[in-house]
């Protein structure tokens, strides 16, 4: 049942399913992270994941523990390294068209320079993490983890509906359409869909049984569009802190802008999708 989460103002965060996140845990691991975030290989990622999402990041995968991870959108290396603290023990391959950009690499991983979606995976698929941070139209991304069989997905780049520069899971649950580019793979994917109305929230809505977005460490009065941070455009869970609580924390402020509502997504299996 979709779950609609408070907000502040005029609209709601839309959720749905058990959350495998706690947020006073999320809290109180918080200088636990600032404790590695500190021994970061790189200390500029300008372009690349900044505090907010590094943070999501390497708590949300602690958490599902994965016993592999593929990440889609490699950059400088920055989030391959929080990956690997994260998740010590896991296979890590790493995809990106442009492998010569990246300054950090992890020496256990596996690096590809050809799409997600071109691969013949032998990875375990109940228990293996799709991070994508490659700016692909994420309903396409979900289609294709959804026919290779995999569950577990975090979506890095997951913009409100009218900004960003691919299309998103938050955009379609706030009722943004299908770009054309995507409409055709849809359509073949979900036979109720139709190309006279497509409805991106209902395709969701039926393969995920879960679907929550990381809240905001801090928050502050402007997004990074430079337009006021309010519910009305941009519904957003509440922040975990309302203020600094060490000199450290401030860069939480400082990089709040950063923050593109990283949500952690799981498909359904196939029994319970035919059981819908």
């Amino acid at each position: 049942m979709l779950e609609l989460c408070s907000a502040r103002m005029s609209q709601v965060v839309r959720q749905w399913g058990e959350d495998p996140f706690v947020r006073e845990d999320m809290i109180d691991r918080i200088p636990e992270f600032l404790r590695v975030y500190a021994n970061r290989p790189l200390r500029e990622n300008s372009g690349g994941m900044q505090a907010p999402h590094l943070f999501a990041t390497w708590y949300m995968v602690r958490r599902l523990a994965p016993s592999a991870i593929v990440e889609s959108g490699v950059f400088k290396g920055l989030g391959t390294w929080l990956l690997r603290q994260a998740a010590p023990e896991a296979q890590l391959v790493c995809i990106d068209p442009n492998l010569e950009q990246i300054r950090y690499r992890d020496p256990a991983a596996q690096y590809l320079s050809t799409d997600f979606e071109r691969h013949r995976w032998d990875l375990p698929r109940e228990t293996t993490l799709l991070f994508f941070d490659d700016h692909q139209d994420a309903l396409a991304r979900v289609r294709v983890a959804e026919r290779l069989g995999f569950r577990h997905l975090i979506f890095e780049d997951n913009y409100p509906a009218g900004r960003g520069d691919c299309h998103s899971l938050k955009k379609a649950l706030m009722g943004e359409r299908v770009q054309p580019s995507g409409l055709a793979r849809l359509i073949s994917a979900v036979p109720f869909l139709s190309s006279e109305r497509v409805e991106p929230a209902e395709y969701l809505e039926n393969v995920l049984d879960t679907y929550r977005e990381f809240p905001p460490v801090a928050k502050v009065d402007k997004t990074r569009w430079g337009d006021d941070w309010d519910d009305a455009k941009y519904p957003t869970l509440e922040p975990l802190l309302e203020r600094p609580r060490e000199d450290a924390e401030r860069v939480f402020w400082e990089e709040a802008n950063c923050y593109t509502w990283i949500c952690y997504a799981r498909l359904r299996t196939k029994g319970e999708r035919a059981s819908a």
